[in-house]
C-alpha cells in the first residue's frame, strides 16, 4: 500500500514500544493508521493511533496532548473508549472481521495493533469490474452476513458499511473494516465534534439522534452497497426520501425491480430492494431474516408499515455535511505481495449526531483491479514555521564524511515535492533524478524534514539540521540516509543555478518516458521493445491504448511504456528464473489509469501483462522494477 505524507504523523523509522513505523498509510479525524514492523516476531502489522485533531495535536517530541485544557476531559474519555473498542474488538475471532490483536499506550495516548492483510476494497472492485455477477455479489453479501451476526448478538452495529468499507482478502473473502466506536463516543460526549456517516449509504435514522438504530440500519447501508454494485450509482441521500415521503407521501427513489436491469434475477433485486425501505420496521430486522432469504431463495409477506408523520425532520433542522473523498490507491486481488492495512471501530448501538460525508466515486476503467484506501484530509494541528525547499532555490550539498566527492541537488518541482540527483554516492541512484516528497518535520529541530522518496518505501533524504566543527567552523549539516546504507554527512554549499535545475528537470522526465508528440513516444517504446527482445532472447509485443490516454487529456503518457520495458528488461537479467518468466511474456498491453499518481500491474496466465498507468505516477523506473519483480 502506498504511504501518504501525514504532517503529524510518526516519521519511518520511528521505533513505538516494540514496532518501527515503516509508514502512515492513513488518517482521518481521530487517528493515524500506520504500517509497522514488529521488530521481535518480524512480521507487518497495522497500527492505529488515537489522534482526535480536533481536541489534540503532537508535540515535537512526540507526546499527544490536549489542545486546551477545555479538551482534557473529552479527549480522556474517547481514549478510554478507544481502548475499550480494542477489548472488543480482540473479543470477535470471524473470517470476516480482521482481529485487533493487542493494544498498548505511549506517547500519552493508545495504539491498537492489527493483522496487515492482502487485497484491496470493494469500492475499487467495482470501479474496474462493473456490474459484477450476481453469484459473486450473492456469495459477498452471505459473507457480510455472517460476519455482522456476531457483532449484533453482542449488541454493537457498523454504522458505516459502504464499498471502501468491505475489504477483499487476495482469495475473495470480504472483511468488514472501519467499524468506529472511539469516533461514536466522542460525537456524543462533545458537540463540537464532527461525526460521520455516509451520504446515500446510511439510513435516515443516523441524520437523528431521537430514533433508535438497530441492526436493520446496518443492513439499510448493505443494500446501498449492492445497489451501487449493480446500477453504479449511490442510492439517493435517505433524508430526501423520508421527508419527501412525509411530505407528499412519495419516495422518489427507483427501486431496483422497477428498473429495466435484465442481468440479475427478480429476487435478488427485490432483496436489495427491501434492504433499502426507508422505514426501519419495512426492512429485514436481523441478519438471519436476510440469510434465511438466500437460502430459500424467497421473501416474506413485505407489506408496508404507513409513515408516521411525527417522524419529518424538516430540511431546516438537518446537520450540517461535511464532504470529503478518498485518496486511491493501486493494488492487485492476484498479487500475493501486495499488502493492505484493514483498519476498523465498532460501533454500540445509539443516536448519531452530526455529519460528515464520504462519496465513492464512479469512475469506470477498462478490467484491472484498482483499489481505494479510505482516508480523510489530514489536518495540520499545531502550525510552526520551519524553513522548506518550496520558499528558496534549488540547493546544492556536498559531502563531508569519506565520500568527498558527493553531491546532491535538491530541486523543488511541485507541492511538497522535489527532485533530487545524486552524484558519486557509488550506488545504484548515480547519475540519476527521483521524484521526493516531504513527509515530517524532524523530531527537537526548528529546521529538520525528512523526504521521501514517492512511491518507494524506506529510501529518504532527511534534513537533520545538526551542527558539526568543519575547519574550525560550527556548520549545519543534513544526511542522505539510503535503504541498507550508512547515512552520509551533507552541508549546503550553494544555490543550483538555472541550467542545472532545467537539466535535472529534463532528466527526470525523460526517464519517466513523458515526450511531447505520440510520434517520439511511438519511436521510444520500439526502441525499448527492440532491445529487450535482443538481451532477454524474447519476442514481445506490446498493445498501447492510445485513444484511452487521450480521453484523460493526458497524451504524452504513454511514452512512459518505455520505462516500463526497460524495467522488464533489467528484471530478465537478474537470474535464469527471472530471465526465463520473462521470456515467457508474449505481451504488454498499456491502458490508462484514471487515478492520478497511481499503477498496477496484471500477469495474465504469465504470458501477458496488463500495466495501467498515468503521467502523475513517480519514479517510474524504481517501482516498475519492482512490481515487474513481484508477479514474476
Amino acid at each position: 500500500m502506498h504511504s501518504q505524507t501525514i504532517s503529524h504523523a510518526l516519521p519511518p523509522g520511528y521505533q513505538l514500544d516494540t514496532y518501527e513505523i515503516i509508514e502512515a498509510i492513513g488518517s482521518g479525524g481521530f487517528g493515524i493508521t500506520y504500517k509497522a514492523l514488529d521488530t521481535q516476531l518480524k512480521h507487518l502489522v497495522a497500527i492505529k493511533e488515537y489522534l482526535p485533531v480536533q481536541l489534540a495535536w503532537r508535540e515535537e517530541d512526540s507526546t499527544v496532548i490536549p489542545r486546551t485544557s477545555g479538551d482534557v476531559e473529552n479527549f480522556d474519555y474517547g481514549l478510554l473508549k478507544f481502548i475499550e473498542e480494542g477489548r472488543t474488538l480482540a473479543r470477535f475471532k470471524h473470517s470476516n472481521i480482521v482481529r485487533v490483536v493487542r493494544y498498548f499506550k505511549a506517547n500519552g495516548t493508545a495504539y491498537l495493533v492489527m493483522e496487515y492483510e492482502l487485497g484491496q476494497t470493494f469500492k475499487e472492485f467495482l470501479q474496474i469490474q462493473t456490474r459484477p455477477d450476481e453469484d459473486i455479489l450473492e456469495s459477498l453479501l452471505d459473507s457480510i452476513l455472517q460476519g455482522l451476526k456476531p457483532i449484533h448478538d453482542q449488541g454493537f452495529l457498523h454504522r458505516d458499511i459502504k464499498p471502501s468499507n468491505i475489504y477483499l482478502r487476495e482469495n475473495g473473502n470480504p472483511l468488514l473494516i472501519d467499524f468506529g466506536s472511539a469516533r461514536q463516543a466522542l460525537t456524543r460526549q462533545t458537540q463540537s465534534l464532527t461525526g460521520i456517516v455516509t451520504e446515500g449509504f446510511a439510513p435516515f435514522e443516523q441524520y437523528t439522534g431521537n430514533i433508535q438504530q438497530t441492526a436493520a440500519t446496518d443492513l439499510y447501508s448493505l443494500g446501498a452497497t449492492l445497489y451501487f454494485a449493480i446500477s453504479g450509482k449511490i442510492p439517493m441521500n435517505s433524508l430526501d426520501r423520508f421527508n419527501s415521503l412525509h411530505t407528499n407521501n412519495k419516495d422518489p427513489h427507483t427501486t431496483l425491480s422497477q428498473s429495466r436491469t435484465t442481468s440479475y434475477s427478480q429476487f435478488f433485486l427485490k432483496l436489495i430492494d427491501w434492504l433499502l425501505e426507508i422505514q426501519p420496521e419495512n426492512r429485514p430486522q436481523t441478519t438471519d431474516d436476510v440469510l434465511e432469504s438466500l437460502r430459500t431463495q424467497s421473501l416474506p409477506d413485505l407489506t408496508k408499515t404507513q409513515a408516521n408523520p411525527n417522524l419529518h425532520i424538516p430540511t431546516s433542522q438537518r446537520p450540517v455535511i461535511k464532504r470529503s473523498y478518498s485518496r486511491p490507491v493501486v493494488l492487485s486481488l492476484l498479487s500475493v505481495t501486495t499488502l493492505a492495512i484493514v483498519s476498523f471501530f465498532l460501533f454500540p448501538f445509539g443516536p448519531t449526531q452530526q455529519i460528515e460525508i464520504s462519496k465513492p466515486g464512479n469512475i469506470k476503467l477498462t478490467p484491472a483491479i484498482v483499489v481505494t484506501q479510505n482516508t480523510h484530509k489530514s489536518v495540520v494541528v499545531k502550525p510552526t514555521a520551519t524553513k522548506s525547499f518550496t520558499r528558496v532555490s534549488a540547493k546544492v550539498f556536498k559531502s563531508i564524511n569519506g565520500q568527498v566527492n558527493a553531491s546532491l541537488v535538491v530541486v523543488p518541482y511541485d507541492k511538497n515535492k522535489f527532485l533530487l540527483q545524486y552524484k558519486n554516492f557509488e550506488h545504484k541512484y548515480d547519475n540519476k533524478t527521483f521524484l521526493y516528497t516531504k513527509t515530517f518535520k524532524a523530531r527537537g529541530t526548528n529546521s529538520g524534514s525528512r523526504y521521501h522518496m514517492t512511491g518507494t518505501g524506506g529510501t529518504n533524504f532527511m534534513s537533520l539540521g545538526k551542527k558539526t566543527l568543519i575547519k574550525g567552523s560550527v556548520r549545519e549539516y543534513s544526511e542522505v540516509t539510503l535503504t541498507g546504507k550508512t547515512p552520509v554527512k551533507m552541508i549546503f554549499v550553494k544555490n543550483a543555478e538555472t541550467a542545472t535545475i532545467q537539466q535535472i528537470k529534463a532528466q527526470y522526465l525523460k526517464t519517466q518516458g513523458i515526450l511531447k508528440t505520440k510520434v517520439a513516444a511511438q519511436k521510444h517504446i520500439q526502441v525499448a521493445v527492440n532491445q529487450f527482445n535482443k538481451k532477454c532472447r524474447a519476442n514481445l509485443a506490446v498493445e498501447i491504448d492510445w485513444k484511452g490516454f487521450e480521453s484523460i487529456t493526458q497524451t504524452t503518457t504513454p511514452g512512459m511504456a518505455y520505462a516500463y520495458i526497460k524495467a522488464l528488461e533489467r528484471v530478465c537479467a537478474i537470474d535464469e528464473d527471472y530471465g526465463s518468466a520473462a521470456r515467457k511474456i508474449q505481451t504488454l498491453v498499456f491502458k490508462p489509469s484514471k487515478i492520478p499518481g497511481k499503477d498496477k500491474l496484471i500477469n495474465i496466465a504469465g504470458t501477458r501483462i496488463k500495466i495501467f498507468f498515468n503521467a502523475q505516477v513517480a519514479n517510474i523506473s524504481v517501482t516498475s522494477y519492482r512490481k515487474f519483480k513481484e508477479i514474476l
